[in-house]
């Protein structure tokens, strides 16, 4: 493909998959960005206030798991997936906790329910198309090195925390409707960006670095252990 031809070098290649695992990996500042997202989020949420909903959003490091969810299957890669998967898992427990904590201090069953909260309970097709195509934009920006400044406003695009300090806030007023539109809301953001961006690295052939992608989990795992 000549449109792609700018992004054939191996190197350039593997930069791009060690810069997104280093950045994926479930270490203390990661968990320490989240844990803020989460709580400005919530509390954006319940301010029923969009500029703070969003500037929570720009923290939260919880997209670079999941891209790297796309890249691990991509390559078809069991240990990349796992890893993956593991640092989505305790993503979601970090900003349940927060959300649930936040909902237990500050609201009562009379009150929580802002527009904010409100909309993230509902669900419908364009919300894959709208996280597909920010997914598409997401993995795009991230294979492009030169897209780096186009980051920030994927993220903002991409509605991942919001709907899940929903869930949260759902959960600690025991409202199963509200919990269950949400977190689906969620799930359907993340299947869309996952599906763009298999999207994009197959394209760019990243299904080659297989070898390479594992290797750098395995000295991930090995650092840890030391």
């Amino acid at each position: 493909m000549i449109f792609f031809s700018g992004f054939t070098e191996a190197t350039r290649k593997k930069a791009v998959i060690d810069l997104l695992l280093k950045q994926s990996h479930t270490n203390l500042s990661y968990f320490v960005l989240l844990s803020v997202s989460s709580l400005v989020v919530a509390l954006g949420l319940s301010l029923d206030n969009v500029s703070v909903v969003i500037g929570g959003m720009l923290i939260a490091p919880f997209l670079t798991p999941i891209l790297s969810l796309g890249l691990g299957i991509t390559v078809n890669s069991v240990v990349t997936v796992l890893r993956s998967f593991q640092g989505i898992i305790t993503s979601i427990f970090i900003v349940l906790l927060w959300s649930f904590i936040v909902s237990s201090l500050v609201h009562n069953q009379d009150n929580y329910l802002t527009t904010e909260i409100l909309s993230r309970g509902q669900l419908s097709l364009m919300y894959f198309i709208i996280a597909f195509l920010s997914g598409l934009g997401a993995t795009y920006a991230w294979v492009d090195p030169s897209l780096a400044a186009s980051l920030p406003g994927v993220s903002v695009a991409v509605a991942l925390v919001p709907p899940l300090s929903v869930t949260g806030i759902a959960l600690a007023q025991a409202n199963r409707e509200l919990m269950f539109a949400s977190f689906n809301l969620f799930a359907v953001n993340v299947a869309g960006i996952v599906l763009a961006s298999i999207i994009i690295f197959a394209l760019f052939n990243f299904g080659k670095f297989k070898q390479f992608t594992e290797k750098k989990v395995e000295e991930e795992v090995k650092s840890e252990g030391v």
